[in-house]
């Protein structure tokens, strides 16, 4: 099959996530015939925090309409560059994106904050965030990391690479739900992740120290003993229940 050239504007990229997500966007653009409406970067590719070794790049396909043929096509190609650390693509159809801000609004609000469109008409800007459905999965976010942390302590059976491994989920998980909060109080949030944990705890009072451990912990890859990492995850746990009773005096 012979391919096209596509124009795509990767500028806000990170030059080296750039020259990996250029040739599998033109290659969505060659397999899907003119059924793309749109085509961003996502995530820590379009931050300074991007970094090469171990960051996956992320990205959405905006269809005009979604088939099972087009996806199984597109998700073969995702599979090719898997090993180049592009992550499967998030898939969704443009009619369905307005309609799904109420049910996933914490995802939204991040997409909106973290995002660069390549390719046609860019749809997360401007797109609107229901602060009442936000909250409503923020407190939902809270309770469940609660138990999750909980768990986390408990099923590591004292092993060190568990407990570091609930780390590491832990902060992809907290900071979308950190600028979550961080918007419900009125304000757009940063982007850079200790800059959220930061701003978060100002406007809180809360002592987020623990959170900005398991950033240091991540970006310079420390070591750290097993009773440290248990230390920090029950920190993690008392911040996390303070900020539960933070949010359920929070008036939206």
């Amino acid at each position: 099959m012979s391919s096209t050239h596509h124009t795509l504007d990767l500028t806000r990229v990170h030059p080296y996530a750039a020259s990996v997500i250029g040739p599998f966007f033109e290659k969505i653009l060659d397999e899907a015939k003119g059924m793309v409406h749109s085509l961003y970067v996502v995530g820590t590719a379009v931050t300074e925090e991007y970094r090469p070794e171990r960051s996956d790049i992320n990205s959405i396909i905006v269809l005009a309409e979604l088939d099972i043929e087009t996806v199984a096509r597109l998700g073969r190609l995702g599979r090719r560059f898997a090993k180049r650390r592009v992550a499967l693509p998030f898939l969704l159809a443009e009619r369905d994106i307005r309609r799904s801000t109420d049910v996933f609004p914490i995802e939204f609000l991040n997409l909106c904050l973290l995002h660069h469109c390549a390719y046609g008409s860019n749809i997360l800007e401007g797109l609107e965030i229901g602060k009442r459905n936000l909250r409503l999965q923020c407190e939902r976010e809270l309770k469940s990391k609660l138990v999750w942390l909980l768990r986390a302590l408990f099923a590591s059976e004292g092993k060190a690479s568990l407990l570091r491994s609930s780390l590491s989920n832990a902060l992809k998980d907290f900071v979308p739900l950190f600028r979550a909060i961080i918007f419900l109080f009125g304000e757009s949030p940063p982007k850079k992740k200790e800059h959220v944990i930061e701003r978060l705890s100002c406007l809180t009072g809360l002592d987020a120290s623990a959170f900005l451990r398991v950033l240091s912990i991540e970006e310079k890859r420390e070591g750290i003993s097993l009773a440290g990492i248990s230390r920090v995850i029950e920190d993690l746990y008392e911040t996390t229940r303070r900020l539960t009773d933070v949010l359920d005096g929070l008036s939206v």
